[in-house]
């Protein structure tokens, strides 16, 4: 469907969903991110090669166990492992999805790419910086009609099909964003020009018996595991 029905991930998704298609969610319905992973697995096309990166050891909030994450760091081809599985899709079609979904990434987007707009140099606040005071989901800039531009959240613009897909309404939370830019603007000048002030106010509200008890609780935990 993506390749030769130009569908996007969301619309697959949706069209799965409404043909009752079981996801591979266990009981979960299917989305855009599930669409997506499998159109990026090279497990189907019958093969798939592990233990290509090294691993490396980090502790979890739980003292005295660890957990492997993945790195970037490649491994020697020796270590490389080779599994194999029946397959669904050839590897010759298989990169031309990659190459299809490669090529929709590198679009540019009808949005600014970063913090810096750069028709009037103004800088923007809505790259995930800025979240929806009503629902919590971040918040995306809008020029308006008339001139200047609003901080929209994200379910007030989004399509009706992507709102449909993740089962949200559509959010009415806007604000002026000249208003929102300024206002930062001087907390960050002040911040700059005293920092002192910012620091005093913060060991002030920071709670440090609080933290002192919880050191304690760890001490006498990891104390008792010997």
């Amino acid at each position: 469907m993506y390749l030769s029905g130009r569908l996007s991930v969301v619309d697959i998704a949706l069209r799965l969903n409404s043909e009752a298609i079981p996801s591979p969610g266990h009981g979960k319905e299917w989305n855009g991110t599930t669409v997506s992973s499998i159109l990026k697995n090279e497990a189907y096309t019958g093969e798939k090669i592990c233990n290509k990166t090294k691993c490396e050891l980090r502790p979890t909030k739980f003292i005295g166990k660890q957990y492997c994450r993945h790195t970037e760091v490649p491994k020697d081809r020796r270590e490389w492992i080779t599994v194999q599985f029946p397959s669904l899709i050839t590897k010759d079609r298989f990169k031309e999805i990659q190459d299809l979904m490669e090529s929709k990434r590198a679009r540019p987007k009808r949005m600014f790419n970063d913090l810096k707009d750069p028709n009037n140099g103004h800088f923007l606040l809505d790259n995930n910086l800025l979240f929806c005071g009503e629902c919590g989901s971040r918040m995306v800039r809008i020029h308006r009609p008339n001139g200047g531009y609003y901080y929209h959240c994200h379910w007030n613009t989004a399509s009706k099909k992507v709102r449909e897909l993740y089962r949200k309404g559509k959010c009415s939370f806007k604000t002026d964003a000249d208003y929102v830019d300024n206002s930062v603007l001087v907390d960050v000048i002040q911040f700059l020009s005293n920092p002192s002030r910012f620091a005093r106010q913060w060991l002030k509200d920071l709670n440090v018996e609080e933290i002192k008890a919880r050191r304690e609780r760890l001490r006498v935990a990891k104390e008792t595991e010997k």
